[in-house]
């Protein structure tokens, strides 16, 4: 497991079985850590075995559709002898109990150390099986560490969220999405709408965009990858570079697609590169397409990063949250 850090703290003994109060008899602290890092808890003879191979594979895969390469998560490994108290109240703990007594299985829980916490045991008789369960479970790991992730990172854009302009786009559009006050609108029209985020980091520019466009729905080709860029190509042209140039999509890097559900619906998620064709600028983006709740129109949310001094992972996560807080007219309660 060379590629990931090893993180040796000898303060005190931890073991599951120490006495944990009940939740409900304390205050819980805030979680610590950044948005996307992990601690594993497991001991070096496995880390360094076939457990340790496996769970390169499930956490230190590539992000897709960014500039540089990124792991999906920032692991932090630790033996069960160096996890301590500083270390438990980190938002996302995996644990590898491995021990010839154990049954194989997997045990989630939450906030058991802190507050908006994601809690992943798995147990494992041996090297071989823990190795095979995390293989086994890929997806299902990734994507309930992800899921937590966009969970707080929907809570803290709300912190900030512009009412005024998510009322406006209600009335106009019909559909509400939570717009941070950090963005400000580029353009709105009846069928397209574009809020961008400008920052500077250093001497360096970060720009995040979030465009909503529809058009009408006529067939199931409306959810054909292809289609989806065509039509995608059509929206983000409107995005001018600066002196010149248009945005596109960088289609030597091939496009992954992903169906999901969103809002309880069939959606296709799109990842991907995208250039300003005419001058060196590009960045990456994601996109969903989805039907609206009269199933007439094709619904799109696409957002990308221009971010080329930094990792993207984390700018695109803020966006993807940002995308969870859409809603149409017609679900939204009084």
């Amino acid at each position: 497991m060379k590629n990931i850090i090893y993180f040796f703290l000898f303060l005190l003994t931890f073991s599951l079985g120490s006495c944990v109060l009940d939740n409900s008899e304390r205050t819980l602290p805030a979680s610590t850590g950044k948005s996307g890092e992990l601690i594993i808890v497991l001991d070096t003879i496995y880390a360094n075995g076939l457990t340790g191979e496996a769970l390169e594979q499930v956490f230190l895969e590539d992000v897709y559709g960014v500039p540089r390469s990124e792991p999906i998560f920032s692991v932090v490994t630790v033996p069960h002898k160096g996890f301590t108290s500083m270390l438990q109240t980190v938002r996302n703990i995996l644990e590898l109990d491995i021990n010839s007594a154990n049954k194989t299985q997997i045990e989630i829980k939450e906030d058991v150390w802190a507050q908006d916490q994601m809690i992943v045991t798995i147990s494992a008789p041996n090297d071989k099986s823990a190795a095979a369960i995390l293989s086994k479970n890929k997806d299902k790991l990734q994507k309930l560490f992800n899921e937590a992730e966009l969970r707080r990172s929907k809570l803290q854009l709300e912190k900030g969220v512009d009412l005024d302009e998510s009322n406006k786009l209600l009335e106009k559009h019909g559909f509400s999405l939570k717009v941070p006050s950090e963005f400000f609108v580029s353009m709105d029209s009846s069928d397209f709408f574009f809020v961008r985020k400008n920052r500077v980091v250093g001497e360096h520019q970060i720009l995040q965009g979030v465009m909503v466009y529809s058009y009408s729905y006529n067939n199931d080709s409306a959810f054909v990858p292809k289609v989806i860029v065509d039509s995608m190509e059509t929206f983000i042209y409107n995005v001018k570079g600066q002196p010149k140039g248009n945005m596109a999509v960088e289609l030597q890097y091939p496009v992954l697609k992903e169906e999901i559900n969103f809002k309880e619906k069939y959606a296709i998620k799109l990842s991907g590169l995208w250039k300003m064709e005419g001058i060196f600028m590009g960045g990456s983006f994601i996109n969903y397409t989805f039907l609206d709740s009269k199933e007439e129109r094709v619904v799109n949310i696409y957002g990308f990063v221009y971010a080329p001094k930094f990792n993207h992972r984390e700018y695109l996560r803020e966006l993807e949250a940002l995308f969870t807080t859409y809603h149409e007219k017609a679900n939204i309660t009084p």
